[in-house]
This record gives structure tokens, sequence and C-alpha cells, in this order.
């Protein structure tokens, strides 16, 4: 059970902070996943995010299959052979590990978002961490419970906070190891961004 108790934060000043990846070093990340929806069979999933150059950001899943590159305003993704381009943070809304690459695309930016952050601190993958209580809307029951690292704008973990008695949450999501990444990841993992973002037709500048 979650107590309400600790400090009102503006939505709007917290999603600032999150969108501030110029602040993020070259990583890599490694964490998983659980969604449990209530009418369908609970899924599990494991995941590499690398954060590159230019904001750009690639996603395997599972690990050694890239599934999505691409930054905060165009994605292209893959499955099944093709790439499908995404716009806005479209693509990263569709994948648990963007709660990490785009969390303000989970939420809308409605003004009635509430955001209490909670007292204390916790480690998340070595890392310390804030908590935020986040409530899609006064008149919503939805909530999420955020992990913010105390020194990167990056979500480290995410767990959803479902009204009613649950014997596990609903959903989520932890990122287990955090790693600077090798020169060499960098090279190639930037050279597969570039690769799919042409394939999707996306003009790319670097």
């Amino acid at each position: 059970m979650i107590d309400d108790i600790g400090t009102v934060v503006s939505w709007p000043r917290l999603a600032e902070r999150l969108r501030g990846s110029s602040g993020i070093p070259l990583l890599e990340l490694r964490g998983s996943w659980d969604n449990r929806p209530p009418m369908a069979t609970p899924q599990h999933g494991v995941f590499l995010l690398m954060h590159l150059p230019d904001r750009q950001w690639l996603l395997e899943q599972p690990i050694g299959t890239t599934r999505l590159v691409g930054d905060a305003g165009v994605q292209a993704s893959i499955s099944g052979g093709e790439v499908r381009v995404h716009t806005g943070e479209a693509g990263w809304v569709q994948e648990p590990a963007g709660m990490v690459a785009a969390p303000t695309a989970w939420f809308t930016n409605d003004a009635e978002i509430e955001v209490l952050e909670i007292p204390g601190r916790e480690t998340v993958a070595g890392r310390g961490c804030s908590r935020f209580l986040v409530s899609y809307s006064r008149h919503s029951q939805r909530r999420m419970m955020l992990w913010l690292d105390d020194e990167w704008p990056l979500v480290l973990a995410a767990r959803s906070v479902d009204p009613g008695p649950r014997e596990r949450a609903r959903f989520e999501m932890a990122v287990t190891e955090v790693r600077m990444a090798t020169d060499s990841q960098v090279r190639r993992c930037t050279r597969i961004v570039v690769d799919t973002l042409r394939e999707g037709a996306v003009p790319v500048t670097y």
C-alpha cells in the first residue's frame, strides 16, 4: 500500500527534467519488464538500451535483436524484417523500455496530472534514485511510481500502483545493469541507427 505522503511537484517541471537527455552520458542499460493485463496472458521481456550521440537510442529486444532506434522526435521500428517510421514519441510509447528512453510519452501533458515526490532514497542498478508517484489525472485511479536517477534524467524503474487488491503490479519495468558504453559499442550501434533510419526514408545528417 502506498501512503500519499510527499512533496507536490509540478508535472511540467518534472517532464522538462525527464526530457533533458543531453545530460545523459553514452550508456548501455540492461533491464526487464512484466505486463500482467487482467484479462490476458502475462508478458515478460528483457531488453538492452544504448544511449548514443545526438540523443539517439537503440533498443534491442530480445537482446541481440534490434527493435527500435531513434530519438524523441522520430523512431524506426523493425518487425518481421520491415521498417516502420514513427513520429513524436509514438514508437517509444509502445515499448516498456520506452519508460527509460522517452518517459513523458507514457503520460499526456494534461494539466491535471499530479505528482508527489516520496520521501527517502532507494537504489536501482546500483544508483541512487528518488521516487515520484504520478497520477494520470485527478479523475483517474491510474498511477505509476517512477524511480528517477539522482544524477541523470533517467527513469530506472517504474511500477503501476493499481486500485484494489492485486498480488503483483500490473506493470513493472526495471533497469538491472548500467554501464558506460565503449567506443566500439557506440560505433556499431550508431551505424545501425543511421542505416535503419535511412531504410525508413528518414533524412539523416550525421
